[in-house]
C-alpha cells in the first residue's frame, strides 16, 4: 500500500473551465486523495499566469498568448456555432 498524501494544492483556472471541466476531475481527486486539499483560484488566464510565476500557486490550467511556454495536458476540437441568420466564419 502507498502513504496517504497529506497536504494542499493552489490550482488556478479560468471560471469557464472550472464550471465545465472541474467537477468530476476533483471528485475524483478527492476520492483518491481525501487527506489533500485543493485551493481553487478562479481568473483569467493573464492573471492566473502572473500568480503562478509569483509562486502564488502550484498549477493552473490557462489559455496561453502565443509566446508562453506550455505542457499540453488536454486538446480539443475547436467548432463554429451560430445562428442561420449569422455567417460569422465567412469574415477574416
Amino acid at each position: 500500500t502507498r502513504p496517504m498524501e497529506t497536504g494542499s494544492v493552489r490550482l488556478g483556472v479560468p471560471d469557464d473551465y472550472a464550471a465545465f471541466l472541474l467537477p468530476p476531475v476533483l471528485s475524483r481527486f478527492a476520492e483518491d486523495h481525501p487527506l489533500v486539499t485543493v485551493e481553487l483560484v478562479c481568473e483569467q488566464s493573464t492573471a492566473l499566469v502572473k500568480t503562478l510565476a509569483e509562486g502564488r500557486l502550484d498549477l493552473a490550467i490557462v489559455t496561453r498568448l502565443p509566446e508562453q511556454p506550455l505542457d499540453v495536458v488536454r486538446l480539443e476540437r475547436f467548432v463554429w456555432v451560430a445562428s442561420p441568420n449569422h455567417v460569422a466564419w465567412q469574415a477574416d
